[in-house]
């Protein structure tokens, strides 16, 4: 990593988030900040002056103490990108990414769907008309060029020698559709239960095999408890899970997380859920993912870190595919309450399954451009693409060709040139170089 200077010229309560942004920034270039108060060659400042000399790249400081946006449009890569904070000095790429990463506009904006959730049509990229775009991803963009323009050598971000890296995923909410409990409740005949015809357990036989057949290494989500009709659980401990464990980690899968509904705010909840899953899994488990996307940035973040999660591959929106947090890389959740960032790395996610078929109510075949289409996005920015699907696709009465759609989106991740991994090995390579 290549050290650079900068300057921070701004109020004392700013400057822990205007570091994080700056490392965050920085990472992916191959950069890292060292903070000084002393004149330097080739620096960063980050203040209310104007610039004097072409050796200083300046970033004005626009930071509004109530955090509202004064946003404008910038033309970077052929794209008109939304900065968070603009004014007639120019662009703070501070504080606007520090918006996104530390997901501020859920402090601003109140609204939530029923299951607590924060949706992109409560979102300023909905007021603003705009897609989830990585927009930091832009804003490096920016600060790349200056940076070359004033003599620095600046890293292109490259994956094991890919454009970019892609991480397939799997939730499994559900082992059996056919418990006998639903088969009474639903007046089905007795006969195809009795020969075990159920299409949420040949799912994951199915998703295995096409994983295996496009060398995707995938990380699998499993629950480890009940605590709202919304779960569904199964025991780890039983012999068809403790096969398909082994099999898996045979295979060079992961195995995660997958807390129940409640537990992304109750402390306790998640912890026994941990507990239980590293007590049966092949490995140590350090990935999660919330049950239904449920997240509280006060708690959540904090959960997953005092119980040894490194990683979290679930704050994104769901009814809307994109970047929620402006980002195709990982990068730190940040830890409002006591105003640093924590430990736990996000791996945002952009593809899941349900979001196109459920919310945005889209037919498979315009699902998969929406695949092709972030894979192009992320691979211009050099960064990872994260996918779910779930097991249950594979039943066709309910899910009729959602299977189709996450077969060749399988096939689009393998042929896009990425660099096909699980998530923990995507997390320890980008923060080892």
């Amino acid at each position: 990593m290549q050290a650079i200077p900068v300057h921070l010229d701004i109020p004392e309560n700013r400057k822990s988030q205007a570091v994080y942004a700056f490392e965050m920034l920085l990472k992916p270039l191959g950069l890292t900040p060292t903070f000084t108060n002393e004149q330097a060659t080739r620096r960063i400042y980050y203040g209310p002056l104007l610039p004097t000399d072409d050796k200083t790249i300046h970033i004005p400081y626009i930071w509004p103490d109530n955090d509202r946006p004064c946003h404008s449009y910038v033309w970077i890569q052929d794209r008109q990108i939304p900065v968070v904070y603009t004014n007639k000095h120019g662009a703070d790429w501070v504080a606007s990414t520090f918006f996104w990463l530390a997901d501020v506009q859920t402090r601003l904006i109140k609204e939530r769907d029923a299951h607590g959730r924060f949706r992109y049509e409560s979102s300023f990229q909905a007021k603003w008309g705009e897609e989830p775009l990585p927009f930091v991803d832009y804003y490096r963009l920016a600060i790349r060029e200056k940076l070359q323009h004033m003599g620095l050598s600046v890293d292109v971000p490259s994956w094991q020698g890919h454009p970019f890296a892609v991480c397939m995923t799997h939730d499994i909410d559900h082992l059996y559709k056919w418990t006998l409990r639903r088969w009474w409740k639903e007046k089905r005949p007795i006969k195809p239960f009795l020969e075990q015809i159920d299409g949420y357990q040949w799912g994951l036989e199915r998703l295995l095999a096409v994983d295996h057949q496009h060398n995707l290494k995938a990380t699998w989500f499993f629950k480890a408890g009940v605590n709202a009709p919304e779960d569904h659980f199964y025991p780890l401990h039983s012999p068809f899970v403790q096969t398909l464990f082994k099999k898996l980690h045979e295979n060079g899968h992961e195995i995660g997380l997958h807390p129940a509904y409640f537990s992304h705010a109750h402390p306790d909840f998640f912890r026994r859920e941990a507990e239980y899953l590293r007590k049966h899994a092949p490995h140590k488990n350090t990935s999660v993912r919330q049950h239904y996307l449920r997240w509280d940035a006060y708690q959540t973040p904090n959960i997953q870190q005092v119980n040894g999660f490194v990683l979290d591959a679930g704050l994104s929106f769901v009814d809307r595919d994109g970047f929620r947090n402006g980002t195709c890389f990982p990068f730190l959740l940040y830890d409002h309450l006591n105003n640093k960032p924590t430990t736990v790395w996000e791996i945002p996610l952009c593809l899941h399954d349900t979001t196109l078929m459920q919310y945005r109510a889209l037919t498979p075949p315009e699902a998969l451009d929406r695949t092709k289409a972030w894979l192009e996005i992320t691979k211009n920015l050099n960064g990872i693409l994260v996918g779910l699907w779930h097991n249950v696709i594979y039943d066709q009465d309910e899910y009729s060709g959602w299977a189709i759609h996450f077969e060749e989106s399988a096939e689009a991740f393998a042929l896009s040139g990425a660099w096909p991994t699980t998530l923990n090995k995507a997390l320890t390579y980008f923060t080892s170089t």
